[in-house]
């Protein structure tokens, strides 16, 4: 209980700092690594797996968000 209080706190700070809520889930997943290598060692690659495609695809959608807007500016 600790842990998810502590946990949701910094949810609420780093969003009210203007990070976004699909950076933080990614982070919180990042996280819940030890638990899966102690609980499901089975299952770290398929977690790797899911941070590095969530991660790609942030990067990739912040790389189209900032390309369209030097777009508008330079025809503005």
């Amino acid at each position: 209980m600790k842990k998810f209080y502590l946990t949701h706190i910094l949810w609420i700070y780093y969003s009210s700092k203007g990070i976004s809520k699909e950076i933080l889930e990614i982070i919180h997943l990042g996280t819940e690594l030890e638990d899966i290598v102690s609980l499901m060692s089975e299952k770290l690659f398929e977690s790797l797996s899911e941070i590095e495609y969530e991660s790609i695809a942030q990067l990739e959608q912040r790389k189209a968000y900032k390309f369209r807007n030097k777009v508008n500016e330079s025809i503005n």
